[in-house]
């Protein structure tokens, strides 16, 4: 079977499953997408215009992994499809198409033909709207193809429609024959545009010889012998001043040109120069970078030396539609190894480029993450009341930690939280139940005497505080680092995140010295308080110091490791919970 690129379009197949196919509306095999109508049965004919190969790794002549494909889109102008496999079954198979130019007469007297969008006798295949040839019209084919019962159908020149040679043993087209192939399309008796005689004179006057006058076909011919050209000719349509001259151009080699003389100077230019442009003409290249490419025209029953200008222009543009396929391969060949060569091997080092950067972009926020998870503490110890339910929802996931020994809360990155029975009634009622389309929590403190403070990752905020602290919440612009709450209602202490402070007077002893003997800096990371005077200060520095804690706390500490320390939180009754890594 010949190749896509050697094979004339459009491409012909034969149905050959029974049932046959039903077109599609996409390049598909699902039942969803079945074209009302268009059903096919073995034996039919179908003419398409593109092939798309399966994209399970199909090509345009086997089907893909999944066993469909490749896809063939009809060429009818309807977007409808067909596929060569189905299941790995054959449904329909290449046939072989004649490209040329043949003439017919329509031979169907009384109702004539209509024109089939498929190569086909079927009645329901009729093109919409409907083209009908009466009996005795002239016809001309640029393509012509054979069924399996030895019916040919024949594709009229410039346009998608098929006539068919014969129906039911009765011929429906009559070949033209041979001897009228080249005049049919010139009948009338019309008078002269160039005078016979004084074309004859104008050739002789510039040297050149008479070998050919035709009647029938309203030619005459003359050749003449150049150093520059070799042998040249020229052919004079004296009815209707086309002038044809075939010669071997310096540039682009043998060659033919058509002009249209309205005047004997036009035509004597040519004959003085018969490569002259008169702006009014065509030209046809013989030695082209396509001819390697190009199919053959039938010119079997042609009397070439006869042809009228009609035929020699219908044979020229079946001729330029095969140049135009093959250099569409072509085409589709160098752009092919465009993206071969160039654009896929650019987009995969991009892709791979792209994979690198995500994937240190990654693992630079994989480190971050693991960096902040040690700097929160990756390890805890505590005594609490509820130990139980504490531990078991920590984990170094946990974003922020805050007790008031009887109830503890906790925040993970992910935006979930847990806590433990005790809690503040309000926080309470701000969390349980909370939807998941409201803004989770970033950041709480809790204290005893039901004080609490939380903020939300939307920038709201939302507390339970003593009045100064309610005032300096309200009054500030800043975002907060840190809420604590100490020995009574009205001992807190806030930090924020530019490392600046504001707090109550009634501050332990030991904080309010050392924050004297570090001069109120305002470099502070977060301050915690408890109910019995204790303190806990981390400076941005990562610096830390701590105070009024119980003796068993201490050794606690001690038995970490001071070194280790991240954070720690105060409850009542000398409970605690601390951080480390």
């Amino acid at each position: 079977m010949a190749s896509l690129e050697s094979e004339p379009t459009p491409h012909v197949y034969v149905v050959t499953s029974n049932p046959g196919p039903q077109a599609r509306t996409a390049p598909n095999v699902g039942d969803e997408s079945r074209a009302k109508g268009k059903d096919f049965i073995k034996g039919d004919l179908v003419a398409v215009d593109a092939i798309m190969p399966s994209l399970y790794n199909g090509t345009e002549t086997k089907p893909g992994k999944n066993g469909n494909g490749p896809f063939l889109r009809l060429d009818s102008n309807e977007g409808h499809w067909l596929f060569e496999f189905k299941g790995n079954e054959r449904m329909m198979e290449r046939v072989k198409v004649q490209a040329g130019l043949w003439c017919y007469k329509v031979n169907n007297s009384g109702v004539g033909l209509a024109l089939r969008c498929m190569p086909t006798t079927r009645s329901d295949m009729r093109l919409d709207p409907e083209v009908l040839y009466p009996h005795e019209t002239t016809i001309w084919a640029d393509r012509l193809v054979t069924d399996t019962s030895g019916v040919t159908f024949v594709r009229v020149q410039g346009t998608k429609g098929w006539l068919f040679t014969t129906r039911d043993g009765e011929e429906t087209l009559k070949r033209v024959p041979r001897l009228q192939d080249g005049c049919v399309a010139s009948t009338s008796s019309s008078s002269a545009t160039l005078p016979i005689a004084e074309v004859r004179d104008l050739a002789a006057r510039y040297g050149w010889s008479e070998v050919q006058y035709n009647a029938e076909s309203r030619v005459i011919a003359f050749t003449s012998m150049s150093e520059t050209n070799g042998r040249m000719r020229v052919n004079v349509y004296y009815t209707t001043g086309t002038v044809g001259t075939s010669l071997n151009h310096p540039i682009d080699g043998p060659g033919q040109m058509f002009r249209r003389c309205t005047s004997l100077r036009d035509l004597e230019q040519i004959f003085s120069n018969p490569r002259v442009h008169t702006e009014r003409g065509y030209k046809r290249r013989r030695n082209d970078p396509l001819d390697g490419a190009r199919l053959p025209v039938d010119t079997s029953c042609v009397d070439q030396s006869a042809e009228s200008e009609e035929t020699v222009a219908r044979r020229m543009l079946v001729e330029m539609d095969l140049e135009a396929a093959a250099l569409a391969a072509r085409r589709a060949q160098l752009a092919k190894h465009i993206r071969v060569t160039f654009d896929e091997p650019v987009l995969k080092s991009a892709k791979e480029e792209a994979a690198r950067q995500a994937a240190e972009k990654k693992a630079a926020e994989e480190r971050e993450l693991e960096a902040k998870r040690t700097a929160r503490g990756r390890e805890e110890t505590f005594l609490l009341f509820n130990s139980d339910d504490t531990k078991d929802s920590f984990r170094s996931e946990v974003t922020c930690v805050a007790t008031n020994g009887r109830a503890t809360i906790m925040l993970y990155e992910d935006g979930d939280w847990a806590f433990s029975r005790g809690l503040p009634k309000g926080l309470y009622n701000k969390l349980h139940g909370r939807s998941l389309d409201h803004s989770r929590p970033s950041y709480v403190a809790v204290g005893t005497q039901e004080r609490y403070y939380i903020r939300f990752r939307n920038g709201s905020s939302q507390w339970a505080v003593p009045d100064g602290l309610s005032d300096e919440l309200e009054k500030t612009s800043k975002k907060v680092a840190s809420v604590a709450f100490g020995e009574d209602y009205h001992t807190w202490f806030v930090v924020y995140t530019d490392g600046s402070w504001e707090c109550s007077r009634s501050i332990p002893s030991g904080l309010d010295e050392l924050m004297d003997s570090r001069k109120n800096r305002d470099d502070l990371s977060l301050v915690t308080l408890g109910p019995d005077g204790e303190y806990f200060l981390k400076a941005q520095n990562g610096k830390m110091w701590w105070g009024g804690i119980s003796t068993a706390m201490s050794k606690t500490i001690n038995k970490i490791g001071k070194d280790r320390l991240k954070f720690m939180d105060f409850g009542e009754d000398n409970t605690y919970f601390i951080r480390y890594s």
